[in-house]
């Protein structure tokens, strides 16, 4: 399962900075922008660490795994209520630079999680085999 969010992460990263090449956004956010990332794919990679090794022994079909996948992008999404924040998923409608940043900051996991989803059934369906 740690293989599969580091995939999530690491794709997470590169769809973000090839968003944050063609977006509109003032310099300062730009530069920003990675940085806030970082940070939170940090956060969120060791709360998944954490919680795949607490049930390592239950993450082990492919059925187990997506559940598993699909409980920490929802811990991704939901993350910014525990810093006092609403989540991001809920600012995505907003006008300007901000929407923007929250469509950014919400959607690109979640399509990033998607992609990884993929490779869990793919992988785990031939190793199935």
């Amino acid at each position: 399962m740690i293989k599969y969010l580091f995939l999530q992460a690491g794709l997470t990263f590169i769809i973000f900075m090839y968003w944050l090449r063609t977006t509109s956004l003032p310099g300062g956010e730009v530069g920003m922008a990675p940085f806030l990332l970082g940070i939170f794919l940090l956060i969120h990679l060791t709360i998944g660490i954490l919680i795949s090794l607490v049930f390592r022994k239950h993450l082990i079909t492919r059925n187990t795994l997506i559940i598993g996948m699909l409980v920490y992008l929802g811990i991704y999404e939901l993350g910014p209520l525990l810093l006092g924040s609403k989540p991001m998923i809920l600012g995505i409608f907003e006008e300007g630079s901000n929407g923007e940043t929250n469509r950014a900051f919400a959607l690109i996991p979640l399509l990033a999680g998607l992609l990884t989803l993929m490779v869990i059934g793919i992988r785990e369906r031939k190793r199935a085999v």
